[in-house]
Protein backbone atom coordinates (compact mmCIF):
# COMPACT_ATOMS: atom_id res chain seq x y z
CA UNK A 1 0.00 0.00 0.00
CA UNK A 2 1.41 3.29 -1.14
CA UNK A 3 1.66 6.23 1.69
CA UNK A 4 -0.95 8.23 -0.56
CA UNK A 5 -3.10 5.76 0.26
CA UNK A 6 -2.82 5.43 4.11
CA UNK A 7 -2.88 9.05 4.30
CA UNK A 8 -6.13 9.16 2.44
CA UNK A 9 -7.35 5.89 5.00
CA UNK A 10 -6.12 7.89 8.12
CA UNK A 11 -8.23 11.04 7.24
CA UNK A 12 -11.36 9.03 6.31
CA UNK A 13 -11.08 7.53 9.53
CA UNK A 14 -11.40 11.44 11.35
CA UNK A 15 -14.21 12.31 8.09
CA UNK A 16 -15.94 8.36 8.80
CA UNK A 17 -19.23 9.80 11.28
CA UNK A 18 -18.66 7.12 13.63
CA UNK A 19 -15.54 7.89 14.45
CA UNK A 20 -16.32 11.48 14.83
CA UNK A 21 -19.35 10.64 17.41
CA UNK A 22 -16.75 8.08 19.09
CA UNK A 23 -14.25 11.51 19.48
CA UNK A 24 -16.83 13.57 20.89
CA UNK A 25 -17.94 11.76 23.51
CA UNK A 26 -14.15 10.99 24.62
CA UNK A 27 -13.80 14.65 24.21
CA UNK A 28 -16.76 14.96 26.82
CA UNK A 29 -15.07 13.25 29.31
CA UNK A 30 -11.81 13.99 28.97
CA UNK A 31 -12.83 17.62 29.66
CA UNK A 32 -10.80 20.77 30.06
CA UNK A 33 -7.09 19.10 30.08
CA UNK A 34 -5.08 22.40 28.95
CA UNK A 35 -1.62 21.16 30.18
CA UNK A 36 -2.56 18.37 31.56
CA UNK A 37 -0.23 15.19 31.22
CA UNK A 38 -2.22 12.34 29.11
CA UNK A 39 -1.07 9.00 28.09
CA UNK A 40 -2.37 7.09 24.98
CA UNK A 41 -2.08 3.43 25.51
CA UNK A 42 -1.92 1.42 22.26
CA UNK A 43 -2.31 4.50 20.47
CA UNK A 44 -2.65 2.69 16.87
CA UNK A 45 -3.12 5.40 14.48
CA UNK A 46 -2.80 8.49 16.92
CA UNK A 47 -6.18 9.81 16.52
CA UNK A 48 -6.82 9.97 20.30
CA UNK A 49 -3.13 11.56 20.71
CA UNK A 50 -3.91 14.10 18.65
CA UNK A 51 -7.13 14.48 19.99
CA UNK A 52 -5.84 15.16 23.14
CA UNK A 53 -2.99 17.21 21.98
CA UNK A 54 -5.33 19.44 20.17
CA UNK A 55 -6.99 20.10 23.77
CA UNK A 56 -3.80 21.30 24.54
CA UNK A 57 -2.57 18.20 26.91
CA UNK A 58 1.06 16.98 27.29
CA UNK A 59 0.15 13.86 25.10
CA UNK A 60 2.28 9.99 25.57
CA UNK A 61 1.53 7.99 23.15
CA UNK A 62 2.85 4.38 23.83
CA UNK A 63 2.52 1.14 21.34
CA UNK A 64 4.20 -2.13 20.81
CA UNK A 65 4.01 -1.68 17.59
CA UNK A 66 6.33 0.59 15.61
CA UNK A 67 4.39 1.17 12.85
CA UNK A 68 1.54 2.56 15.04
CA UNK A 69 4.09 4.90 16.46
CA UNK A 70 5.39 6.05 13.21
CA UNK A 71 1.72 6.81 12.08
CA UNK A 72 1.07 8.82 15.62
CA UNK A 73 4.25 10.98 14.91
CA UNK A 74 3.26 11.43 11.05
CA UNK A 75 0.22 12.51 11.90
CA UNK A 76 0.47 14.59 14.62
CA UNK A 77 3.55 16.50 12.77
CA UNK A 78 0.51 17.75 10.70
CA UNK A 79 -0.96 19.81 12.80
CA UNK A 80 -0.31 23.92 12.12
CA UNK A 81 -1.19 24.92 15.69
CA UNK A 82 1.37 25.97 18.88
CA UNK A 83 4.96 24.09 20.03
CA UNK A 84 2.67 22.71 22.65
CA UNK A 85 1.08 20.56 20.66
CA UNK A 86 3.38 17.76 20.02
CA UNK A 87 3.65 14.47 21.81
CA UNK A 88 6.05 12.12 23.24
CA UNK A 89 6.51 8.22 22.00
CA UNK A 90 6.89 5.59 23.80
CA UNK A 91 7.34 1.58 22.36
CA UNK A 92 6.71 -0.74 25.49
CA UNK A 93 3.98 -3.39 26.42
CA UNK A 94 1.03 -2.49 28.18
CA UNK A 95 1.88 -5.11 30.46
CA UNK A 96 4.73 -3.43 32.38
CA UNK A 97 5.10 -0.11 31.54
CA UNK A 98 8.05 1.45 30.74
CA UNK A 99 6.60 5.02 32.55
CA UNK A 100 7.37 6.37 36.06
CA UNK A 101 4.70 5.76 38.94
CA UNK A 102 1.84 8.23 39.17
CA UNK A 103 2.80 10.86 36.56
CA UNK A 104 -0.63 11.07 34.62
CA UNK A 105 -3.78 13.32 35.27
CA UNK A 106 -5.58 11.27 32.46
CA UNK A 107 -5.30 7.66 30.72
CA UNK A 108 -7.03 6.41 27.77
CA UNK A 109 -6.83 3.05 26.55
CA UNK A 110 -9.59 1.94 23.47
CA UNK A 111 -9.79 -1.06 22.11
CA UNK A 112 -6.91 -2.51 23.11
CA UNK A 113 -7.37 -4.71 26.43
CA UNK A 114 -9.47 -7.26 24.43
CA UNK A 115 -6.08 -8.21 22.41
CA UNK A 116 -4.04 -8.76 26.08
CA UNK A 117 -3.15 -12.09 27.93
CA UNK A 118 -3.97 -10.48 31.03
CA UNK A 119 -6.73 -8.02 31.67
CA UNK A 120 -6.60 -7.07 35.10
CA UNK A 121 -2.63 -7.36 35.35
CA UNK A 122 -2.63 -4.73 32.41
CA UNK A 123 -5.47 -2.02 34.63
CA UNK A 124 -3.12 -2.58 37.78
CA UNK A 125 -0.68 -1.69 35.40
CA UNK A 126 -2.06 1.35 34.37
CA UNK A 127 -3.38 2.47 37.77
CA UNK A 128 0.32 2.22 38.73
CA UNK A 129 1.04 5.48 36.25
CA UNK A 130 -1.86 7.62 37.72
CA UNK A 131 -1.66 10.26 39.90
CA UNK A 132 -4.94 10.06 42.76
CA UNK A 133 -8.23 11.23 41.53
CA UNK A 134 -7.19 10.92 38.12
CA UNK A 135 -9.08 9.49 35.29
CA UNK A 136 -8.93 6.33 33.28
CA UNK A 137 -10.83 5.75 29.91
CA UNK A 138 -11.12 2.35 28.95
CA UNK A 139 -13.13 0.90 25.61
CA UNK A 140 -13.74 -2.98 25.00
CA UNK A 141 -16.39 -4.40 23.19
CA UNK A 142 -19.34 -5.86 25.00
CA UNK A 143 -21.33 -9.04 24.44
CA UNK A 144 -24.45 -9.59 26.74
CA UNK A 145 -23.61 -14.15 26.40
CA UNK A 146 -20.02 -13.67 26.96
CA UNK A 147 -18.58 -15.63 30.03
CA UNK A 148 -14.96 -15.54 31.22
CA UNK A 149 -14.12 -18.53 29.93
CA UNK A 150 -15.08 -17.63 26.22
CA UNK A 151 -12.26 -17.27 24.00
CA UNK A 152 -10.76 -18.52 21.07
CA UNK A 153 -7.33 -18.62 20.23
CA UNK A 154 -6.68 -15.61 17.79
CA UNK A 155 -9.96 -14.08 18.85
CA UNK A 156 -10.85 -10.53 21.04
CA UNK A 157 -11.98 -11.00 24.04
CA UNK A 158 -15.30 -9.62 24.69
CA UNK A 159 -17.05 -8.60 27.98
CA UNK A 160 -20.21 -9.24 29.40
CA UNK A 161 -21.73 -7.32 32.45
CA UNK A 162 -20.41 -10.25 34.68
CA UNK A 163 -16.89 -10.38 32.78
CA UNK A 164 -17.23 -6.68 32.82
CA UNK A 165 -17.25 -6.73 37.23
CA UNK A 166 -15.29 -9.59 37.15
CA UNK A 167 -12.26 -6.90 34.69
CA UNK A 168 -12.85 -3.69 36.75
CA UNK A 169 -12.25 -5.30 40.61
CA UNK A 170 -9.14 -2.77 41.61
CA UNK A 171 -8.60 -1.45 44.51
CA UNK A 172 -6.38 1.55 43.14
CA UNK A 173 -9.50 2.19 40.33
CA UNK A 174 -13.11 2.87 40.96
CA UNK A 175 -15.89 3.03 38.46
CA UNK A 176 -17.35 5.94 37.91
CA UNK A 177 -19.87 5.86 34.69
CA UNK A 178 -20.12 2.67 32.18
CA UNK A 179 -21.55 4.16 28.78
CA UNK A 180 -22.63 1.81 25.91
CA UNK A 181 -21.83 4.54 23.28
CA UNK A 182 -23.33 2.59 20.46
CA UNK A 183 -26.95 2.07 21.17
CA UNK A 184 -29.09 2.54 19.15
CA UNK A 185 -28.69 5.74 16.86
CA UNK A 186 -25.76 4.56 15.49
CA UNK A 187 -26.73 0.58 14.97
CA UNK A 188 -29.05 2.28 13.57
CA UNK A 189 -27.62 4.40 10.24
CA UNK A 190 -24.99 1.21 10.34
CA UNK A 191 -28.12 -1.28 9.60
CA UNK A 192 -29.16 1.03 6.87
CA UNK A 193 -25.78 1.42 5.57
CA UNK A 194 -25.84 5.45 5.53
CA UNK A 195 -22.28 5.58 5.31
CA UNK A 196 -22.30 3.54 1.97
CA UNK A 197 -25.03 6.10 0.69
CA UNK A 198 -22.82 9.33 1.46
CA UNK A 199 -19.47 7.51 -0.30
CA UNK A 200 -21.92 6.93 -3.28
CA UNK A 201 -23.03 10.33 -2.77
CA UNK A 202 -19.46 11.65 -3.21
CA UNK A 203 -18.17 8.99 -5.76
CA UNK A 204 -20.80 10.32 -8.34
CA UNK A 205 -20.12 14.43 -6.86
CA UNK A 206 -16.41 13.91 -8.02
CA UNK A 207 -17.32 11.56 -11.12
CA UNK A 208 -20.12 13.98 -12.56
CA UNK A 209 -18.03 17.31 -11.93
CA UNK A 210 -14.94 15.64 -13.90
CA UNK A 211 -16.24 16.20 -17.38
CA UNK A 212 -12.90 15.25 -19.50
CA UNK A 213 -13.20 11.61 -17.67
CA UNK A 214 -15.71 8.81 -17.65
CA UNK A 215 -17.22 7.63 -14.33
CA UNK A 216 -14.02 5.40 -13.32
CA UNK A 217 -14.76 2.35 -12.49
CA UNK A 218 -16.57 1.09 -8.41
CA UNK A 219 -13.80 -1.24 -8.05
CA UNK A 220 -10.46 1.90 -8.46
CA UNK A 221 -10.17 1.94 -4.57
CA UNK A 222 -7.79 5.29 -5.22
CA UNK A 223 -10.53 6.83 -7.00
CA UNK A 224 -12.95 6.26 -4.81
CA UNK A 225 -11.48 7.19 -2.03
CA UNK A 226 -10.49 10.39 -3.20
CA UNK A 227 -13.87 10.96 -4.86
CA UNK A 228 -15.17 10.28 -0.74
CA UNK A 229 -13.24 13.05 0.46
CA UNK A 230 -14.27 15.44 -2.05
CA UNK A 231 -17.63 14.70 -0.77
CA UNK A 232 -16.67 15.28 2.66
CA UNK A 233 -15.36 18.68 1.92
CA UNK A 234 -18.22 20.25 0.28
CA UNK A 235 -20.58 22.44 2.04
CA UNK A 236 -23.35 20.21 2.82
CA UNK A 237 -21.57 17.76 4.19
CA UNK A 238 -19.91 20.17 7.04
CA UNK A 239 -23.09 22.44 7.19
CA UNK A 240 -25.78 19.97 6.80
CA UNK A 241 -25.57 16.40 7.06
CA UNK A 242 -22.71 15.93 9.53
CA UNK A 243 -24.35 18.45 11.83
CA UNK A 244 -27.63 16.78 11.21
CA UNK A 245 -26.35 13.30 12.27
CA UNK A 246 -23.91 14.34 14.90
CA UNK A 247 -27.59 15.58 16.47
CA UNK A 248 -28.90 12.30 15.62
CA UNK A 249 -26.55 10.20 17.41
CA UNK A 250 -26.52 12.41 20.71
CA UNK A 251 -29.61 10.31 21.02
CA UNK A 252 -27.72 7.75 21.86
CA UNK A 253 -27.49 9.39 25.53
CA UNK A 254 -31.02 8.70 26.66
CA UNK A 255 -29.90 4.87 26.00
CA UNK A 256 -26.60 5.19 27.66
CA UNK A 257 -26.62 2.80 30.11
CA UNK A 258 -28.62 0.26 28.01
CA UNK A 259 -26.47 -2.87 27.96
CA UNK A 260 -27.44 -3.13 23.72
CA UNK A 261 -24.09 -2.25 22.50
CA UNK A 262 -21.05 -3.62 20.68
CA UNK A 263 -19.15 -1.32 22.21
CA UNK A 264 -19.02 0.05 26.05
CA UNK A 265 -16.73 2.74 27.96
CA UNK A 266 -15.48 2.31 31.03
CA UNK A 267 -14.79 5.52 33.36
CA UNK A 268 -12.66 4.85 36.26
CA UNK A 269 -11.12 7.45 38.89
CA UNK A 270 -8.07 6.34 40.79
CA UNK A 271 -8.60 6.34 44.64
CA UNK A 272 -7.01 9.10 47.08
CA UNK A 273 -4.69 7.29 49.24
CA UNK A 274 -7.53 8.32 52.37
CA UNK A 275 -10.03 6.29 50.67
CA UNK A 276 -8.10 2.93 50.31
CA UNK A 277 -7.28 3.08 53.92
CA UNK A 278 -11.31 3.80 54.72
CA UNK A 279 -12.10 0.66 52.15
Amino acid sequence: MNNNKVDQEKYLYFLDYASLFRMKLIREFLGDINGRMVVDIGCGNGSVSFLIGFLGARVYSVDISTKALQETRSLMSRSKRSPQFENSLCQGDVMRLPLRDEIFDILCCLETLQFLPNARTAIEEMARVMKPGGIVILSVPYDPRTTSKERKPGDRRRYSSKTLRELVCSRQLRLKRVIFWRFPMLELLERVRVRNVFATLGFLIESLSNKNSSIPRFRNYDAFVHSLLRFYRTRFWRRVALPLILFTLDLNKLFQNSPCSDDVFLIFRKVHYSEKAQS
